[in-house]
Protein backbone atom coordinates (compact mmCIF):
# COMPACT_ATOMS: atom_id res chain seq x y z
CA UNK A 1 0.00 0.00 0.00
CA UNK A 2 1.34 3.42 -0.96
CA UNK A 3 1.93 5.75 1.98
CA UNK A 4 0.61 9.31 1.97
CA UNK A 5 3.21 11.41 3.83
CA UNK A 6 0.84 14.39 4.10
CA UNK A 7 -1.81 12.26 5.76
CA UNK A 8 0.66 10.54 8.10
CA UNK A 9 2.02 13.87 9.40
CA UNK A 10 -1.34 15.62 9.06
CA UNK A 11 0.21 18.48 7.11
CA UNK A 12 -1.11 20.52 4.14
CA UNK A 13 0.60 20.27 0.76
CA UNK A 14 1.70 23.89 1.05
CA UNK A 15 4.14 23.89 3.95
CA UNK A 16 7.46 25.31 5.06
CA UNK A 17 10.33 23.91 7.10
CA UNK A 18 8.96 25.16 10.41
CA UNK A 19 5.53 23.61 9.82
CA UNK A 20 7.09 20.31 8.77
CA UNK A 21 9.24 20.06 11.90
CA UNK A 22 6.30 20.77 14.19
CA UNK A 23 4.16 18.16 12.45
CA UNK A 24 6.94 15.58 12.66
CA UNK A 25 7.54 16.24 16.36
CA UNK A 26 3.84 15.93 17.11
CA UNK A 27 3.47 12.66 15.16
CA UNK A 28 6.69 11.21 16.59
CA UNK A 29 5.55 11.84 20.16
CA UNK A 30 2.35 9.89 19.48
CA UNK A 31 3.87 6.92 17.67
CA UNK A 32 7.18 6.43 19.52
CA UNK A 33 7.35 2.94 21.12
CA UNK A 34 8.50 4.43 24.43
CA UNK A 35 5.27 6.43 24.60
CA UNK A 36 2.92 3.57 23.82
CA UNK A 37 3.17 3.66 20.03
CA UNK A 38 4.29 0.93 17.66
CA UNK A 39 7.56 0.48 15.85
CA UNK A 40 5.76 0.21 12.51
CA UNK A 41 3.84 3.47 12.99
CA UNK A 42 6.96 5.34 14.12
CA UNK A 43 8.87 4.07 11.08
CA UNK A 44 6.12 5.38 8.78
CA UNK A 45 6.36 8.80 10.44
CA UNK A 46 10.13 8.85 9.92
CA UNK A 47 9.76 7.89 6.26
CA UNK A 48 7.09 10.54 5.71
CA UNK A 49 9.30 13.20 7.27
CA UNK A 50 12.26 12.20 5.06
CA UNK A 51 10.10 12.30 1.91
CA UNK A 52 8.63 15.73 2.66
CA UNK A 53 12.03 17.13 3.65
CA UNK A 54 13.40 16.08 0.26
CA UNK A 55 10.40 17.58 -1.54
CA UNK A 56 10.87 20.86 0.32
CA UNK A 57 14.57 20.99 -0.59
CA UNK A 58 13.83 20.30 -4.27
CA UNK A 59 11.14 22.96 -4.27
CA UNK A 60 13.50 25.57 -2.83
CA UNK A 61 16.23 24.70 -5.34
CA UNK A 62 13.76 24.87 -8.21
CA UNK A 63 12.51 28.22 -6.93
CA UNK A 64 16.06 29.60 -6.97
CA UNK A 65 16.56 28.27 -10.49
CA UNK A 66 13.35 29.90 -11.68
CA UNK A 67 14.36 33.22 -10.13
CA UNK A 68 17.73 33.08 -11.86
CA UNK A 69 16.14 32.23 -15.19
CA UNK A 70 13.67 35.10 -14.86
CA UNK A 71 16.46 37.55 -14.00
CA UNK A 72 18.39 36.35 -17.04
CA UNK A 73 15.39 36.95 -19.28
CA UNK A 74 14.89 40.45 -17.90
CA UNK A 75 18.58 41.29 -18.36
CA UNK A 76 18.58 39.99 -21.95
CA UNK A 77 15.45 41.97 -22.71
CA UNK A 78 17.06 45.14 -21.32
CA UNK A 79 20.21 44.62 -23.38
CA UNK A 80 18.23 44.00 -26.55
CA UNK A 81 16.41 47.30 -26.09
CA UNK A 82 19.69 49.23 -25.94
CA UNK A 83 21.56 50.30 -29.09
CA UNK A 84 24.60 48.16 -29.84
CA UNK A 85 26.45 51.16 -31.21
CA UNK A 86 27.43 54.35 -29.44
CA UNK A 87 25.25 56.84 -31.28
CA UNK A 88 27.12 59.74 -29.71
CA UNK A 89 30.47 58.70 -31.19
CA UNK A 90 31.82 61.26 -33.62
CA UNK A 91 31.98 60.37 -37.28
CA UNK A 92 35.60 61.48 -37.47
CA UNK A 93 36.83 58.82 -35.06
CA UNK A 94 40.52 58.18 -35.79
CA UNK A 95 41.30 54.51 -35.22
CA UNK A 96 45.02 55.08 -35.88
CA UNK A 97 45.21 57.73 -33.17
CA UNK A 98 43.26 55.44 -30.85
CA UNK A 99 45.77 52.61 -31.37
CA UNK A 100 48.74 54.98 -31.03
CA UNK A 101 47.53 56.21 -27.64
CA UNK A 102 47.35 52.66 -26.35
CA UNK A 103 50.70 51.69 -27.88
CA UNK A 104 52.49 54.75 -26.45
CA UNK A 105 51.12 54.01 -22.97
CA UNK A 106 51.57 50.26 -23.05
CA UNK A 107 52.99 48.74 -19.85
CA UNK A 108 55.64 46.10 -20.43
CA UNK A 109 55.99 43.12 -18.14
CA UNK A 110 58.42 40.24 -17.73
CA UNK A 111 56.39 37.98 -20.00
CA UNK A 112 57.16 40.26 -22.94
CA UNK A 113 60.81 39.22 -22.81
CA UNK A 114 61.96 36.32 -24.92
CA UNK A 115 64.78 34.96 -27.01
CA UNK A 116 63.83 36.48 -30.36
CA UNK A 117 66.95 38.63 -30.83
CA UNK A 118 69.21 35.90 -29.45
CA UNK A 119 67.69 33.32 -31.80
CA UNK A 120 68.15 35.57 -34.85
CA UNK A 121 71.77 36.25 -33.90
CA UNK A 122 72.58 32.56 -33.51
CA UNK A 123 70.85 31.64 -36.76
CA UNK A 124 73.33 33.90 -38.56
CA UNK A 125 76.26 32.22 -36.77
CA UNK A 126 74.94 28.76 -37.65
CA UNK A 127 74.71 29.73 -41.31
CA UNK A 128 78.33 30.93 -41.24
CA UNK A 129 79.47 27.66 -39.66
CA UNK A 130 77.63 25.61 -42.28
CA UNK A 131 79.11 27.64 -45.12
CA UNK A 132 82.56 27.06 -43.63
CA UNK A 133 82.04 23.29 -43.94
CA UNK A 134 80.50 23.23 -47.42
CA UNK A 135 82.35 20.03 -48.33
CA UNK A 136 80.15 18.15 -45.89
CA UNK A 137 77.20 18.79 -48.19
CA UNK A 138 78.96 17.91 -51.44
CA UNK A 139 79.06 14.58 -53.23
CA UNK A 140 81.72 13.12 -50.95
CA UNK A 141 79.48 13.39 -47.86
CA UNK A 142 79.56 10.29 -45.66
CA UNK A 143 78.94 9.24 -42.08
CA UNK A 144 82.56 9.62 -41.00
CA UNK A 145 82.72 13.16 -42.32
CA UNK A 146 79.54 14.05 -40.50
CA UNK A 147 80.81 12.57 -37.22
CA UNK A 148 84.14 14.40 -37.56
CA UNK A 149 82.34 17.69 -38.09
CA UNK A 150 80.07 16.99 -35.14
CA UNK A 151 83.01 16.16 -32.84
CA UNK A 152 84.81 19.31 -33.99
CA UNK A 153 81.82 21.44 -33.11
CA UNK A 154 81.51 19.71 -29.73
CA UNK A 155 85.16 20.40 -28.89
CA UNK A 156 84.74 24.04 -29.84
CA UNK A 157 81.76 24.35 -27.53
CA UNK A 158 83.65 22.62 -24.72
CA UNK A 159 86.58 25.02 -25.10
CA UNK A 160 84.25 28.00 -24.94
CA UNK A 161 82.61 26.75 -21.76
CA UNK A 162 85.72 25.34 -20.11
CA UNK A 163 85.19 23.29 -16.96
CA UNK A 164 82.61 25.63 -15.50
CA UNK A 165 79.94 24.21 -13.23
CA UNK A 166 76.38 24.73 -14.43
CA UNK A 167 74.24 25.69 -11.46
CA UNK A 168 70.75 24.24 -11.54
CA UNK A 169 67.88 26.55 -10.70
CA UNK A 170 64.24 25.64 -10.36
CA UNK A 171 62.10 26.78 -13.31
CA UNK A 172 60.35 30.09 -12.69
CA UNK A 173 57.23 29.55 -14.81
CA UNK A 174 54.60 26.82 -14.54
CA UNK A 175 52.97 26.17 -17.87
CA UNK A 176 49.23 25.57 -17.83
CA UNK A 177 49.31 22.19 -19.55
CA UNK A 178 47.06 20.11 -17.32
CA UNK A 179 45.41 20.63 -13.94
CA UNK A 180 46.91 24.12 -13.71
CA UNK A 181 44.80 27.22 -13.31
CA UNK A 182 47.19 29.84 -14.58
CA UNK A 183 49.86 30.22 -17.23
CA UNK A 184 51.65 33.03 -15.38
CA UNK A 185 52.43 34.22 -11.87
CA UNK A 186 51.16 37.66 -10.86
CA UNK A 187 54.02 39.85 -9.71
CA UNK A 188 56.62 37.64 -11.39
CA UNK A 189 60.14 39.06 -11.46
CA UNK A 190 62.63 38.72 -14.30
CA UNK A 191 62.52 35.22 -15.78
CA UNK A 192 65.78 33.46 -16.56
CA UNK A 193 64.47 29.91 -17.02
CA UNK A 194 61.30 28.92 -18.87
CA UNK A 195 61.86 25.18 -18.37
CA UNK A 196 59.88 22.91 -16.09
CA UNK A 197 57.87 19.74 -15.64
CA UNK A 198 54.12 19.20 -15.75
CA UNK A 199 52.82 15.67 -15.18
CA UNK A 200 54.51 13.52 -17.85
CA UNK A 201 55.70 16.49 -19.90
CA UNK A 202 59.21 17.83 -19.32
CA UNK A 203 60.30 20.90 -21.22
CA UNK A 204 63.68 22.67 -21.21
CA UNK A 205 64.32 26.37 -21.45
CA UNK A 206 65.17 27.06 -25.10
CA UNK A 207 68.25 29.17 -24.49
CA UNK A 208 69.69 26.96 -21.75
CA UNK A 209 69.25 23.93 -23.96
CA UNK A 210 71.73 25.42 -26.43
CA UNK A 211 74.10 27.32 -24.15
CA UNK A 212 74.63 25.51 -20.83
CA UNK A 213 76.10 22.29 -22.20
CA UNK A 214 72.73 20.56 -21.96
CA UNK A 215 73.04 18.87 -25.32
CA UNK A 216 76.75 18.49 -26.16
CA UNK A 217 78.84 17.03 -23.34
CA UNK A 218 82.38 15.78 -23.66
CA UNK A 219 82.29 12.26 -22.21
CA UNK A 220 85.93 12.59 -21.16
CA UNK A 221 84.92 15.19 -18.57
CA UNK A 222 82.28 12.95 -16.97
CA UNK A 223 83.32 10.71 -14.08
CA UNK A 224 81.38 7.45 -14.22
CA UNK A 225 83.65 5.36 -11.99
CA UNK A 226 81.30 5.65 -9.01
CA UNK A 227 78.21 4.61 -10.95
CA UNK A 228 76.56 1.27 -10.26
CA UNK A 229 77.10 -1.41 -12.85
CA UNK A 230 74.16 -3.62 -11.88
CA UNK A 231 70.88 -3.57 -9.98
CA UNK A 232 72.31 -5.14 -6.81
CA UNK A 233 74.97 -2.45 -6.44
CA UNK A 234 72.42 0.28 -7.07
CA UNK A 235 70.05 -1.11 -4.43
CA UNK A 236 72.96 -1.42 -2.00
CA UNK A 237 73.96 2.21 -2.52
CA UNK A 238 70.43 3.48 -2.16
CA UNK A 239 69.84 1.46 1.01
CA UNK A 240 72.53 3.54 2.74
CA UNK A 241 70.85 6.83 1.93
CA UNK A 242 69.64 8.66 5.03
CA UNK A 243 66.50 10.79 4.77
CA UNK A 244 67.00 12.37 8.20
CA UNK A 245 68.36 15.90 8.04
CA UNK A 246 71.54 16.65 9.91
CA UNK A 247 72.41 20.07 11.31
CA UNK A 248 73.81 21.28 7.98
CA UNK A 249 70.71 20.08 6.12
CA UNK A 250 68.46 21.85 8.62
CA UNK A 251 70.47 25.06 8.21
CA UNK A 252 70.20 24.92 4.43
CA UNK A 253 66.50 24.07 4.65
CA UNK A 254 65.85 27.05 6.94
CA UNK A 255 67.84 29.27 4.59
CA UNK A 256 65.79 28.06 1.66
CA UNK A 257 62.55 28.85 3.51
CA UNK A 258 63.80 32.34 4.30
CA UNK A 259 64.66 32.91 0.64
CA UNK A 260 61.21 31.67 -0.40
CA UNK A 261 59.53 34.05 2.07
CA UNK A 262 61.66 36.94 0.83
CA UNK A 263 60.84 36.06 -2.77
CA UNK A 264 57.12 36.03 -1.95
CA UNK A 265 57.37 39.43 -0.25
CA UNK A 266 59.16 40.83 -3.29
CA UNK A 267 56.49 39.35 -5.56
CA UNK A 268 53.70 41.04 -3.58
CA UNK A 269 55.55 44.36 -3.70
CA UNK A 270 56.00 44.06 -7.47
CA UNK A 271 52.35 43.18 -7.84
CA UNK A 272 51.29 46.24 -5.86
CA UNK A 273 53.47 48.52 -8.01
CA UNK A 274 52.20 46.80 -11.14
CA UNK A 275 48.57 47.40 -10.13
CA UNK A 276 49.35 51.03 -9.36
CA UNK A 277 50.96 51.53 -12.78
CA UNK A 278 47.96 49.98 -14.47
CA UNK A 279 45.58 52.24 -12.58
CA UNK A 280 47.56 55.34 -13.50
CA UNK A 281 47.81 54.24 -17.13
CA UNK A 282 44.06 53.66 -17.29
CA UNK A 283 43.30 57.14 -15.97
CA UNK A 284 45.79 58.69 -18.39
CA UNK A 285 44.44 56.85 -21.43
CA UNK A 286 40.85 57.51 -20.37
CA UNK A 287 41.46 61.26 -20.12
CA UNK A 288 43.24 61.34 -23.51
CA UNK A 289 40.39 59.54 -25.26
CA UNK A 290 37.78 61.92 -23.83
CA UNK A 291 39.45 65.06 -25.17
Amino acid sequence: MKLDPYKILNIPKEYDEKTLKKAYLRAAMKTHPDRGGSQDAFQKVSIAYAVLTKKLSESQNNHSHNDLRQMSREYTKTQDSRPTMNVEMKDNFDVNLFNKIYEDNRIEDVYDDGYGSWMNKNQVEDVKMIKGDTKMFQNNFNKDLFNDTFEKYKREQSQKQGQQVVQYKDPEVRMSIKNQDSIMTLGQGKISDFGGTTDNLTYTDYKKAFTDGSTLIDINTVDITTRSTNIDNMESQRSNISYTMNSEDERLFALQKMEEQKAEQNRLQRLQKYDQRHGEAYEKIHSMLLR
